[in-house]
Order: structure tokens, then sequence, then C-alpha cells
């Protein structure tokens, strides 16, 4: 049993297309290909079990920054005739996300945000700035984090403290262009913070193509939170 979810880059099981956030069974020399993408940057298969891959740092993950994991735990890519072993399991009825929780990818998109009012603000001038103008996905996109490009940025201060940094953060870098930090993100950062992207919104900058416009909007901790708490509980994700 796979299942194939994020972007839909036009994916095929034995050259007839299959619709993404859904799961199908296959069998032997049963063939998965993709043809042009439609929408979104990343697809990510999935295998009923899991892939049988030696853990690193307790992580089936290939990170080729750094090189570690992977097939030869090496941070090496997949090459034409590698074997990935996986448990074979017994075919089950086709399952579908409902269309409320499937993600839909656009040249623009809106993503909410808690601002950050503590000593390490960019300030409230900085925050109307940010949230009324939009501002352009760049080239310079990676696990670690997008850099975006619109209106520079005044900011209160020129640095921080350096301090942990959370997922989703945005910070403001001395050139005014917001940065929102993704899952690599380094552990500590200095420069002075916007806010931070809610949870649920983030899957949508990590699929945006260069050139996607985004609008940034405040929302209250309280409310994110509690839509967090019912997206988890409908993935059954621990909360």
């Amino acid at each position: 049993m796979i299942a194939i979810c994020g972007a839909n880059l036009g994916a095929n099981i034995n050259d007839s297309p299959v619709d993404s956030w859904a799961s199908y069974s296959v069998s032997a020399g049963d063939v998965i290909s993709f043809a042009s993408p439609v929408s979104g940057l990343r697809a990510y298969l999935a295998i009923q079990g899991g892939f049988q891959v030696e853990k690193q740092l307790s992580s089936c993950a290939t990170v080729l920054r750094e090189k570690i994991g992977g097939l030869r735990q090496d941070g090496s890519k997949l090459q034409e005739e590698d074997v990935i072993h996986y448990q074979e399991y017994q075919h089950q009825l086709s399952k579908k996300v409902p269309a409320r929780y499937i993600p839909t990818y656009c040249k623009q998109i809106e993503l909410r945000y808690i601002p950050n009012v503590s000593a390490t603000s960019a300030g409230t001038e900085a925050q109307a700035v940010f949230s009324s103008k939009h501002y352009e996905v760049t080239q310079n996109i990676d696990r670690m984090g997008y850099r975006l490009r619109g209106e520079p940025i005044d900011t209160v201060l020129s640095g921080i403290i350096s301090q942990g940094i959370s997922m989703g953060a945005i910070q403001v870098p001395k050139d005014g262009q917001p940065i929102v930090l993704m899952r690599d993100r380094q552990t500590m950062g200095g420069y002075p913070l916007l806010g931070c992207v809610v949870s649920v919104d983030l899957p949508l900058l990590a699929q945006s193509m260069p050139g996607t416009k985004v609008l940034f909007r405040p929302v209250d901790m309280v409310d994110a939170e509690a839509e967090l708490i019912q997206h988890k509980r409908f993935f059954n994700i621990k909360i």
C-alpha cells in the first residue's frame, strides 16, 4: 500500500493517472512515475510500514548537506538500480484525505503568523509594513529557510542576543528582506523577529516556487493553537 502526498507532480501507476492524498495498492512489477508538475514543489511517497533503511540519529532520512543518513549512511542520493526494502502487506481498501484537509498550492498565498511582541521584536512599525505588503519567494530557498523579497523592513534593533529559533520564525536581516526559517533551520539566531508562521500554514510556503506572492496576516496565538490541535487530532498525531 502506498500514498502520494504533497505537490501534484502528475503521478501515474502503470501509466494511469492517480490522485494525490490517497492510498493505492501496488503489486510486484508495477511502475510508479511522475509526469509534469501541476502545482506545488515537493511530493512525498509513503509505503505502509515504512522503508526498511538503517536509522541514523533515530531517522531514516537522507540529509545531503550534512552527509548523513540514507541507503549508504553517507547522505548520498539514490542511484539507478538501488533497492530499498519494505515489509509486504496485503492489499487493503484505498483511502483518501477529505477535501478540507487537502491544501491548494497557488501562485499567491496568505500565511498567518503570530506577531512577536517581546524584547526581540522588530517593532510595531515593522509589523505594520510586513502585514500590509506582498512579498515574493526568491530563488534562495531550501529546507533551512525561505528568503523573501519586497518592501524593506526597518527594525528598531539591528540585532539581538542570539536565542533559540523555532520553526516558522520570521527574521529580519540587515537588508530588511524577511527570512522564514524552515525544518532544517539553525538552532540559534541573532536577527530581530517579526513573529512565527503558524504550523498548519507553513507547508504552503514549503510548496511555493520562486515568484509566489505571499501576504502575511497576524493572528492570535489561542486561535492558531486551537486549529493545530484539531489538525493533529484528525491525522492522529500526538499532541
